[in-house]
């Protein structure tokens, strides 16, 4: 009895044995497909205007058997130079891969998208009313994928912050309008404008300025310390007036971390300029200006300026053959001069 009760047991062992095996088989073959699932890598980035061409990924949980193509929008305050126009601000930054689509090869987990950040000449801020200076956005969204055995989380949508890169203003300023004669009014309209080279007497060409038409000081104009020049050269022009004599400042105020230096990061200078020193230099048979303050840099650090403003016996112009001056016009300077000029009062 007992012989037969174990050899039951054997075989009811086996039985169960030989079924499981069996059933865990079937459920192995049966396992249902699950998506990979599509998202970007990062909700957020932070890159500054001077870091060059940076990387967005989207990525896959698992990677899949097949290429795919995800088409993707974007949107935000910073300017995409493909959609840029003569009545938009100039590109801040430039798709470098594929504009609108990404792909992701068989047997991957990732793709990216290659954009090229602009470093420029103006001071760029997403809120003129608050400190510091807010960083511009790319918004970028997934809008469709090319297969679907791809799933779409709802991690479809990145943001990069570009922060204004570090760099250095230049302010000119001069005397406001004074009508308290109304037969001797008097009033000033100066320009400035910045030439860049590689010393202090080898310009290339003007690099940046402010030349607005209007007898309101200041003129402002930022070089940033990304700019590959070792030399800059200054002109402050007395365009129109009559002021007789006409003070004016320059004051050379470094940029960084995305606001203005205190006193320590200001270096001012004063200077004097006659009716003889008028100079419209916008009329072609004239076209020139005259640097008269210099400073050099190294790397990404700015020098000193010269000690002194030179100012010409005549005029402010140094002859017809300056053929850099006319490819510059009087213009709005590239940047809001009210939100600069807010937080210089500010400090």
């Amino acid at each position: 009895m007992i012989m037969k009760n174990k050899l039951l047991l054997l075989l009811s062992l086996s039985t169960v044995i030989v079924t499981g095996v069996g059933l865990s088989s079937c459920k192995d073959d049966d396992e249902p497909f699950v998506k990979p699932k599509l998202s970007f890598e990062k909700a957020t980035q932070t890159v500054n205007e001077a870091d060059g061409t940076i990387e967005v990924k989207v990525i896959l949980d698992k990677a899949y058997s097949e290429d795919i193509s995800i088409d993707f929008e974007l949107s935000g305050s910073a300017q995409d130079e493909e959609t840029a126009t003569n009545s938009t601000p100039a590109a801040d930054y430039r798709i470098e891969s594929d504009h609108d689509e990404v792909e992701i090869k068989a047997g991957e987990t990732e793709g990216i998208i290659e954009i090229l950040i602009g470093s420029d000449t103006r001071l760029e801020d997403a809120d003129v009313n608050t400190d510091p200076f807010d960083p511009e956005t790319i918004e970028i969204k997934i809008t469709d994928v090319d297969n679907e055995n791809i799933e779409i989380t709802r991690d479809d949508e990145t943001e990069v912050l570009i922060e204004q890169e570090d760099g250095l203003i230049v302010y000119l300023g001069w005397e406001s309008p004074d009508n308290t004669d109304p037969n001797n009014i008097k009033q000033a309209d100066m320009d400035l404008l910045v030439r860049a080279g590689a010393n202090t007497t080898t310009w290339e060409g003007i690099l940046t300025g402010s030349a607005q038409t209007s007898y309101q000081s200041p003129e402002i104009a930022f070089i940033p310390s990304a700019s590959q020049y070792a030399a800059y050269g200054f002109s402050y022009v007395y365009y129109d007036g009559t002021y007789d004599p006409l003070d004016f400042a320059v004051s050379f105020i470094d940029f960084k971390d995305g606001a203005l230096e205190d006193e320590s990061g200001v270096e001012s200078f004063e200077a004097t300029y006659t009716a003889a020193n008028k100079n419209k230099w916008t009329n072609e048979t004239i076209a020139s200006t005259q640097v008269v303050q210099t400073l050099e840099k190294s790397g990404t650090t700015f020098g000193s300026p010269s000690e002194n403003i030179t100012i010409p016996p005549t005029g402010s112009r140094i002859g017809s053959s300056d053929k850099f001056a006319f490819s510059w016009v009087k213009r709005e300077p590239p940047h809001d001069l009210n939100a600069i000029l807010r937080r210089l009062r500010v400090k």
